[in-house]
């Protein structure tokens, strides 16, 4: 049995937020094409906030604007 492979077109964004010149908020979303879907379909990863930063609705902001970039 051999095996074949095929490479697949992936894009990657990040989503950040800096005050100060210090990041204090990101995301990642990669949007993945495969063969199952004609369109790509996005992963979320690695949501952060800074924690003297949380609690004040940037976490809820960051991931609504990796939906809409997503959609």
């Amino acid at each position: 049995m051999k095996f074949e492979t095929k490479e697949l077109q992936t894009k990657g964004i990040k989503i950040f937020l800096e005050e100060n010149g210090k990041e204090i908020a990101r995301a990642y979303i990669y949007l993945i094409y495969n063969d199952l879907h004609n369109r790509p379909y996005a992963l979320l990863e690695d949501v952060f906030v800074e924690e003297e930063y949380r609690n004040k609705g940037i976490g809820t902001q960051i991931v609504k604007e990796a939906i809409n970039l997503a959609k």
